[in-house]
């Protein structure tokens, strides 16, 4: 693949612009099977265009993990097919921002008989909500098939992101003697696969913009530690949890966001950038720490272990004057 194929590719999947350029520097290291990582994860494309992609890769590559996603995606495309019997559900979650979780309505389990009528649900869906292109909001597809005893089994699940398509999906296995109804726990392809573990050209005390729409609202962030780039917890941040508290967590596991009880979520690396704009009262602090830990590990580590014993900050003027002490110490 030339270099011009592979940036095409690479903007087409990833949003943040400085992810975009660091990933096709030679530099980033991304290897074959990242890079299909990175296609498989997208929230911008659907899975019809990333099967296409990944043949693409298969194809050029020479690579047989790829080629077996490829064929995964190939067999959750042909199910959305249906077959004499077979019927879709249709809920539309969304995340509700006075409680800081993900709610479902009353039109939740929308029965369909076919992937056509599911897509006039969420169109008339869509517009009878009057959502706006940034509202948190999304639609979790379930395909159900008869079994010999004309049970209904689960057999699909896709994640619907509207003005997009289905970006995910999650093929449901019987899994050991717990019944047909048992999905896989580890899946490469459901939206619930969020660490994506690459590179990135962030450093300590870049003050950062988390967007994991629509799963959840943007959050600020400062980055408090940027180790190997192997390491899945590598990239360390301070945070604002759900009740307000400052946090830190791994920025790869999209820790901000792990009090969620659903199974949505997309990696923070798509579309994390540094953010100079307007903080709000309880992010301000971010600027006050970011000088006095900036491209240094060792200081922002100090942060990370301050926090780690002291869960319990609240306020911004506290947690500023133990940062500043603790340098003071030092």
């Amino acid at each position: 693949m030339n270099k011009k194929e592979f940036e095409t590719i690479i903007n087409k999947t990833v949003p943040s612009r400085q992810m975009r350029e660091f990933l096709c520097l030679p530099e980033s290291g991304l290897s074959r099977l990242e890079f299909a990582d990175v296609i498989i994860g997208s929230p911008e494309i659907t899975i019809n265009e990333k099967y296409d992609l990944l043949c693409l890769l298969a194809d050029e590559y020479g690579e047989e993990k790829i080629a077996e996603y490829a064929r995964d995606f190939k067999a959750a495309i042909d199910n959305l097919a249906c077959a004499p019997g077979e019927l879709f559900t249709v809920d539309d979650p969304w995340y509700d921002e006075d409680i800081k979780e993900v709610k479902y309505s009353g039109f939740s389990n929308q029965l369909c008989a076919d992937y056509n009528i599911v897509i006039g649900y969420i169109d008339w869906k869509y517009k009878y909500e009057e959502y706006e292109s940034d509202n948190c909001t999304w639609f979790v597809i379930k395909k159900w098939a008869p079994d010999e005893n004309s049970r209904y089994i689960n057999t699909y699940i896709y994640y619907f992101i509207y003005g997009i398509g289905i970006c995910w999906f999650a093929a449901c296995r019987e899994y050991r003697d717990e019944g047909p109804y048992s999905r896989l726990p580890k899946h490469k392809y459901s939206s619930a696969c969020t660490d994506l573990n690459i590179a990135t050209p962030f450093r300590a005390g870049d003050i950062v913009r988390i967007d994991c729409r629509p799963f959840a609202p943007p959050v600020n962030a400062l980055i408090l530690y940027a180790g190997p780039d192997w390491d899945c917890c590598s990239l360390l941040a301070l945070y604002r949890d759900d009740k307000g508290r400052y946090r830190t967590g791994a920025v790869k596991h999209t820790d901000m966001w792990m009090h969620l009880s659903g199974d949505n979520m997309i990696s923070a690396l798509y579309r994390i950038e540094n953010y100079d704009g307007e903080l709000n009262e309880s992010d301000r602090i971010y600027k006050e720490i970011s000088p006095l830990i900036y491209g240094d590990n060792e200081k922002g580590d100090n942060v990370w272990h301050l926090l780690s014993e002291n869960r319990d900050f609240t306020s911004p003027v506290e947690l500023l004057e133990k940062v500043k002490k603790l340098f003071e110490e030092k």
